[in-house]
C-alpha cells in the first residue's frame, strides 16, 4: 500500500471532515483517529508531520477497507 504525499493528506482530512460531521459516534472512532485529529488541531505539527502520522494510521490496519485510499 503505496501513498503518496497527496493522497496521504487527503485521507487525513477525511478523516477529520468525518469527525466534524458526527458521521460515527466517538465509540466507533479509533483511538488514532481521533489522536490524528488532536495533532491537526493543535496547528504545530508541519504537514510533513500529519503525513506521517496519516501513513501510521493506514499500515497499523486500524482503518475500514472503505476508507482507505484507493
Amino acid at each position: 500500500m503505496a501513498f503518496n504525499n497527496g493522497q496521504l493528506t487527503t485521507q487525513a482530512n477525511w478523516l477529520i471532515n468525518i469527525r466534524h460531521t458526527l458521521a460515527f459516534t466517538n465509540g466507533q472512532m479509533t483511538t488514532q483517529a481521533k489522536r490524528l485529529i488532536n495533532i491537526r488541531h493543535t496547528l504545530a505539527f508541519t504537514n510533513g508531520q500529519m503525513t506521517t502520522q496519516a501513513k501510521q494510521l493506514t499500515t497499523s490496519g486500524t482503518l475500514w477497507p472503505s476508507q482507505t485510499v484507493k
